[in-house]
């Protein structure tokens, strides 16, 4: 699991990526209404309870966070979040 705070595109509070028991990489944020989640590409198989970082991305103009965690081959993966909201995607 991995906290950012205030993850400018979701909301005004701290940002929750997440691994659940099935595999897939999740993003919880705070909305007007609460918390909201959003599944990460739920059709990659990742394993639960891997260790996942996440860095924002250092290129001038994109607002972007990467996110680095081993697949069930050991295979690193990076996924990345936009802030065009559904721009997700794998690198």
């Amino acid at each position: 699991m991995c906290v950012l705070q205030d993850y400018p595109p979701l909301g005004a509070g701290p940002t929750v990526f997440a691994i659940d028991v099935n595999g897939t990489l999740n993003v919880y944020y705070t909305s007007g209404a609460g918390w909201a989640s959003q599944k990460i590409l739920p059709h990659i198989a990742l394993t639960p309870g891997v260790p996942l970082a996440a860095s924002q991305q250092f290129i001038p103009g994109v607002n972007q966070t990467n996110l680095m965690t081993f697949d069930p081959s050991g295979v690193l993966n990076i996924f990345y979040w936009r802030e065009r909201g559904p721009g997700i995607g794998r690198r």
